[in-house]
C-alpha cells in the first residue's frame, strides 16, 4: 500500500469554491462559523490492471475529529484520485461547509430538530449511489425517514455528532451495510439499513448519505 497527502488537491477544491484558508502542518486551516482543520490523504494499490485506492478526509473541529472515506477503482492514480474527490464532493463537502462555513450554501439543506428537548441544527448531506445494474430507483422506501427515526434515538451527549450510513450490494448479495455514528459502527443503525426493502441487483451497487447535528445552545466548539 502506497500512501499520498493530496493537500494540494484540496486546496484547489477550496479555492473553486471561494472558500479562504491557510495551510496547517499537514492539511487546511479554515476560518468560517467555527474554525477547523481539514486534511486529505490517499492510500492506494495495483489491482489487476488497475488501481485501488481510498481517500481519507480528516475534519478537525473543536475537541472533535471525523474521518471519512471514500474508495474507488481506475485505471491510473490520477483518475483513482479525481473519481475520490468526486465521492467526497457529492457527499460530505457541503454539508462540512453548510455547518462550519456559510450557512448560506444551497447545496444540501438544514432543519432543525427537536430530540428530547434539545434543538439541533441538522444539515443533511445528499444520498449518492453508484450504480452499474441494469435497474433503477434502488433507493427503498423510507430510506431516510430510517436514517432521521435512528439519529433522533441514539444518545447525543455532545455538541457535535455526524452520521453516515452506506449501502453495498453486488450480484444480489448484500455486501455492506454500515451505520456509522462519529466515525464508530452503531449497531442500532446498521439493523435498521438491513431491514429496509433493498431491491436485488443483478449489478454493482452502492448508497451513501452523511448528516452532521449541531447544537443549537450552548456550543463548546
Amino acid at each position: 500500500m502506497k500512501h499520498l497527502n493530496i493537500r494540494e488537491r484540496l486546496a484547489e477544491v477550496l479555492e473553486q469554491h471561494d472558500i479562504s484558508f491557510e495551510q496547517s502542518e499537514e492539511g487546511l486551516w479554515v476560518k468560517g462559523l467555527v474554525t477547523f482543520e481539514i486534511m486529505a490523504y490517499v492510500t492506494y494499490r495495483e489491482l489487476n490492471d488497475n488501481i485501488a485506492s481510498r481517500l481519507d478526509v480528516v475534519i478537525r473541529v473543536g475537541e472533535g475529529e471525523m474521518v471519512e472515506s471514500f474508495g474507488d477503482v481506475a485505471t491510473n492514480l490520477e483518475e483513482a484520485i479525481a473519481r475520490n474527490m468526486e465521492n467526497f464532493l457529492m457527499n460530505t463537502f457541503h454539508v462540512l461547509i453548510k455547518a462550519f462555513y456559510d450557512e448560506s450554501d444551497e447545496y444540501v439543506e438544514a432543519e432543525t430538530w427537536n430530540i428530547n428537548g434539545t434543538d439541533w441544527s441538522v444539515c443533511i448531506g445528499n444520498i449518492t449511489h453508484k450504480n452499474q445494474s441494469e435497474e433503477s430507483d434502488l433507493i427503498p422506501e423510507g430510506f431516510f425517514e430510517t436514517v432521521e427515526s435512528v439519529i433522533k434515538e441514539a444518545t447525543l451527549d455532545e455538541d457535535l455528532h455526524w452520521f453516515r450510513s452506506f449501502y453495498c450490494q453486488q450480484n444480489h448479495q448484500e455486501l455492506s451495510s454500515e451505520f456509522m455514528k462519529d466515525n464508530e459502527l452503531y449497531d442500532t443503525g446498521v439493523q435498521a439499513l438491513s431491514n429496509l426493502p433493498w431491491k436485488s441487483t443483478g449489478g454493482f451497487y452502492t448508497l451513501r448519505q452523511f448528516t452532521l447535528l449541531k447544537r443549537l445552545s450552548q456550543h463548546k466548539i
